[in-house]
Parts: C-alpha cells; structure tokens; sequence
C-alpha cells in the first residue's frame, strides 16, 4: 500500500498523509466503518475468468473511498477475494499494510471469512503484529513506517476472505494538496473495481488517465461533489517488462487538487526558506578559503559541489519532521550526513555565500523524463537536487554523488529529465540537459602477443579510457573496493574467455578528476599448454565489451516503447600481434535509426585490428518497431563475437 520508496523516502507523501496528531499512532485500532462508506456488496466470480486467476487467489472486490475534512481526509480500504487453491492460502490468511505512526491512524473495520455460504466474523479475535522492516536502511533511509501483519487461523481453500480498514489522515503543511492514483485494471481478474472521492465542490479535482478510457461519474451532494469510477470485470492487463519513464505496469487514474507546478511550490518553498544561515566551523572555512583560491564562480561553484558530495555522507532519517522537512544546514554540517534535501539545501547556501544564484529543485531519478506529463503534485518527486546559474549558465548538480569529477566547463549533469525549481512564483517544469554522446566515453584497447617460440605465453595488456558520467562511475566503485578485488573481478571475466589466465602485474590507475578522466591498465598472460592443449589457439575468441545495455524485449504486442537509456558511446579496439599468417578482419555494421554498430578492421604486418563502435541514437525504441528493434539486438549481440584460428602459419 505504499506507493513509492526513494532516497527522498516519504518526504513528499507526509506532505498529504500527515499526522493524526502530535503523538505516535502506533497501535492499529478496531472499529466500525464510518457512516460516510457507501458499502458495495460483494460481487461474484464472474465463471468466464476461472482460467485467468493466479496465485490460487480469485478477486471479487477492491473499492477505495476517501472523504474530504476540514483539515485532512479519510481513506477507507476494502478487498474481498476467494482462495481456490493451495499456493492461495500463504497470502490470503494473511493481512498485510504499512503505515506510518506519526502521520497516520489506522483502524481495522472488518475482516470477515464465508466458508459454506456463512459468514464469521474474524476482526475481534484478530491479533496484530506490528514491526519495523526499514526496507531502505542499507541504502542509508530511515523512515520509520511500520509493517502490520494480521495472521488469520483456520483458513481454507475455499474461503472467501472480505476485510476493510481506513486510514485517517492529518497533514501537518499544504492541506489544499492532494493526490491520488489507482489502476482500474489489473494484471488478474476482479469483479469489481471501485474508487469514489467526495471533495469540496468549490475545489473541483483535476482527472488524468493513462491507457484507459474510464470515467467517474459525477454528482453533487450538500455542496460536496463526489466522483466514482465503477469498473465491472475488467480485462487483465500483460504486464509489459522493460517499460520507459511515465508508462506504469498498469493503466492508471490520476487525481490531484491542483493544476499548476505553482501550488506545489508555495507548499514546500517555505521549509527552504525559513532555515539559519550560520554555518560552523570549520566548514564555514572551507568556502572561506575555497572564495579566497578563486574569483572565478564557475571554479567556486565546482570547489563548493566537491566539498558537500565528499565530506557530507548521505543518511536519510525520515521520521517525523525529518521526513519532510530539511534539517538546518548546520545540524547537518556537524552531524556530517544528511540526504538529498538536506544536502540540496547546504549546498544551495554553500553558493549564495560564495555569490552563485542556486536554488533548490524537485525532481524524479526514475520518472523524471515523464514529469511533463502528470498533474503537478508532491507525490510526483522523490528527489533533491540544485541548479545553479552562471552569467546566464545553468548548471544542474547532484549533491548526493560523490567523488564526481569534471569542472564546470565538463560537468556531467543530472540525466534526470525535467525538474521543478523551489523559487517564488515558478509555475512550471525546467527541462534538464542531455549531454550528446558524440565520442566514446569508454575505450577499451585489448593488445594480444601470440607467442614467437614454442613454450613461450600470450600476453595481454588491456587500456581502458573512461571520461564524463562513465570516469565518475568507475572513481566510485573503485573508492567502493580494493584495488585487489577489483583486479579479481576483471580476471574473472577474462579466465571465462581464456581460461588458465593469470594477472601478471596490479592494476594501474591513472585519474584526472578536473579532466573527469580515468584510466585502468591490466596485464595478463596465458602459459603455452593453456593456449595450445585445449584447443583454445585454433578457436581464439575476440569479443567486444561494449556494455550495449540494449534489453531483451519479448515476442508480441506491446504498448510501451522500448528504453535504451541516455545517449552512449562505446569503443572496443583489439590488437593481435606476432601472427605468422594473413587473416581478414571481420564486417557487421549495424544502422539503425535507434543505435549504431560500426566495425573496423585491418591487417598489415603481422598485425591483426578490429575496432568496434557503438552509439545509442534515441532514448526509447517505438513499440511498433519492435519486430525491427529484435533483429538488431541480435545483430549487434553477433558483430560484438568472432573467433580465429591463430594457429594457421603461411610458410616461407
């Protein structure tokens, strides 16, 4: 039942879950529905789905209901659904929703079993069990929500399980916010699918649908108006895998109480106002010294980007205020860790000291791309992150990276698609850049010595270049681990092409961090009995490690376009040398209006050269291509492979 779960945690979703009061709610009560509930009754299993359900569980009813109050709303909750086989039973008997104690009072209505036409009720002798899962805490998230689970006993196929419980929410800021969203078709049959909201009718709620053509009815009741979507036996949904930014699993109602990026600004834009200015030692020295080194802004605002993504360490403790609102920006100096508001809003200051327009800004790492086309509303965020602006420049920064490299003139910025900026009357959406791939940010060059004499080894060296987002990928993994266990995993990958190989010196590091770019150096050799008795000589694979990233995409319909990611450019080169014959290098260019695979190869001299190079040329791959789409992922997947037979010798 919970809807999202990021860095920014429930940040966003406290905004209009809110609390029911100012102490904890953590005990699940048991009373009877309100008398605002319209009650449906229970639908039956319509006979023409029997060999559509899954999971030994058969769904008659989910009907959500929320109702409008003075300073909040309730949200009441109901499934019913039928166990009709045995794998049915491990979920079914068991009830199961988070909730966070600080914003939220929850209250079970009922929860009633059929067994033989009878019904029993089951609510007063339920037990709860409440725990604290922290599903985020390796990631460094604390959010406080509890997990409650009610085990119902004596539970048979069979058995039609029928309970409701409802959420009373208080926000704590921006009462006129809200957002909520449902699918009225699932990946399995219900019989019914209901959603009803009573809002004030002076307020009227704004509808968007994705992939549906549902409607609400819509009527008025003592100044309130209540809309209803009522949805009979729907169609099962295939779940498309592989989905782009904006094209959820299912198709999707969206309802919010505004229309413009405005009204979510005024609601959070004073938490990032309201906040101390002073900032402790010896921190506030850092940008002392960091305005002293340089009048440039642009050096500035680099210097002061580094200092908060290296020292300031990324925990998210999103309980209570904590989960909304930034904590002062010298708190988290001195407790040296904050999270993507926290840290957004330390570096937005860091900047304006050192005189840089900054603000902070609101954004999505997943469905960013998407943000131009949902209502505007909290719910659409789940991250932090801060623009700056330089003699009309905008920069765009990620203060929870680290160890980033590049200086202003080469910043990798955020791929993150749109943003909204937390500034006095901003009503709409800034769109961030998305840097061209117009030359390799990683070359691999892999140079092969096939032995002179008998009982010699091959040798390999292996050169590989990283620049931009790629060069502060690897400076992370490599802080991450050992110098050691990272030259274990690379001569992993290769023993698995070359089996019996060996690492004959540690791997070399080379990083220009202003450049952003990074260079590793391996070396290899392969005894003569490992190359030779096995066979491996006369069939010696080349292959291109071009990190194609491409997914796999399934046979058949399909509705969503087909993700690629940002732009990329990747280039293989390998070299064999000492061959005693003349051998041809291979051809497969692939061109296609999505990516591009151009092969190059030469020989001359006992030399043997084939350079790949791979380009992505569009984020998303139209779904009506995807018979097209299918073919050229094989190609690719097929000119990154090729072997040789390194044993042929020309003669005198």
């Amino acid at each position: 039942m919970r809807s999202f779960y990021s860095c920014f945690s429930i940040f966003f979703l406290a905004l209009f879950c809110g609390a029911a009061n100012a102490r904890s709610n953590d005990t699940v009560h048991k009373e009877p529905v309100g008398v605002w509930v319209e009650v449906a009754p229970l639908p039956a299993l319509v006979p023409e789905r029997d060999n559509e359900h899954q999971g030994g569980l058969a769904y008659l009813l989910r009907d959500e209901q929320i109702v409008q109050r003075e300073s909040g709303y309730d949200w009441y909750w109901r499934s019913a659904y039928k166990i009709i086989a045995r794998p049915g039973l491990d979920e079914g008997a068991n009830i199961t929703f988070d909730f966070d104690p600080t914003r939220q009072r929850v209250s079970l209505n009922h929860i009633r079993v059929q067994r033989d036409g009878q019904w029993h009720d089951r609510l007063q002798d339920a037990q709860t069990h409440l725990y604290r899962r922290e599903t985020g805490a390796e990631a460094g998230i604390l959010d406080g929500w509890l997990t409650t689970r009610v085990h119902l006993t004596d539970v048979r196929v069979g058995d039609i399980i029928d309970y409701g419980l409802t959420f009373t929410v208080r926000p704590i800021v921006a009462q006129n916010l809200f957002h909520f969203r449902f699918s009225p078709r699932w990946g399995v049959p219900i019989s019914l699918q209901r959603a009803r909201i009573t809002w004030d009718s002076e307020a009227p709620l704004h509808v968007r649908r994705e992939r549906t053509e549902e409607v609400p009815a819509i009527v008025t009741q003592d100044g309130r108006t209540v809309y209803t979507w009522t949805v009979w036996d729907p169609d099962p949904v295939k779940i498309e895998a592989n989905r782009p930014a904006g094209h959820p699993a299912l198709p999707s109602i969206e309802v919010s109480s505004v229309s413009r990026w405005v009204d979510v600004v005024e609601a959070v834009l004073p938490y990032y106002q309201s906040v101390a200015t002073d900032l402790p030692q010896p921190f506030a020295g850092r940008l002392e010294q960091i305005a002293a080194a340089s009048g440039d802004p642009a050096v500035r605002m680099i210097e002061a980007m580094r200092l908060i993504q290296d020292d300031i360490r990324y925990v998210s403790i999103a309980v209570g205020a904590g989960s909304y609102v930034p904590r002062p920006p010298d708190e988290v100096v001195r407790s040296g860790f904050g999270d993507c508001k926290d840290k957004s809003l330390l570096l937005v200051l860091a900047l304006q000291r050192l005189g840089i327009e900054a603000y902070v800004a609101l954004s999505d790492i997943d469905d960013g791309h998407a943000l131009d086309r949902v209502l505007p509303s909290l719910r659409a965020f789940d991250h932090a992150i801060v623009k700056a602006v330089i003699d009309g420049r905008v920069y765009w920064m990620d203060p929870t990276s680290y160890l980033q490299g590049g200086t202003a003139a080469n910043l990798v910025q955020p791929d993150y698609g749109y943003a909204l900026v937390l500034a006095p009357g901003m009503d709409a959406l800034d769109k961030l850049p998305a840097d061209p791939a117009e030359s390799p940010t990683v070359l691999t060059e892999e140079s092969f010595w096939l032995p002179l004499e008998e009982g010699e080894p091959l040798t390999l060296h292996v050169k590989t270049v990283y620049q931009g987002a790629d060069a502060n990928s690897q400076r992370s993994r490599i802080a991450s681990q050992s110098l050691s266990a990272l030259g274990d995993d690379y001569l992993r990958y290769y023993d698995s092409h070359y089996p019996g190989i060996r690492a004959t010196e540690a791997l070399l590091v080379r990083d220009d961090r202003d450049w952003n770019s990074l260079e590793i150096e391996e070396t290899y050799a392969l005894d003569w009995d490992a190359l030779m008795g096995e066979g491996l000589a006369k069939k010696f694979p080349l292959r291109a490690d071009l990190q194609l990233g491409l997914p796999k995409v399934a046979a058949g319909p399909r509705s969503a376009s087909i993700p690629i990611g940002k732009p990329r450019y990747t280039r293989h080169v390998v070299w064999v040398s000492n061959l005693k014959g003349e051998y041809t290098g291979p051809s497969a260019d692939v061109l296609k209006p999505y990516f591009l695979l151009k092969l190059y190869s030469a020989y001359a001299d006992g030399v043997l050269k084939i350079d790949w190079h791979f380009r992505t040329l569009m984020r998303e791959v139209p779904a009506t291509a995807l018979p097209h789409y299918r073919l050229a992922v094989d190609a690719v997947s097929k000119g990154t492979y090729w072997t040789y037979d390194f044993t042929y010798y020309d003669g005198d």
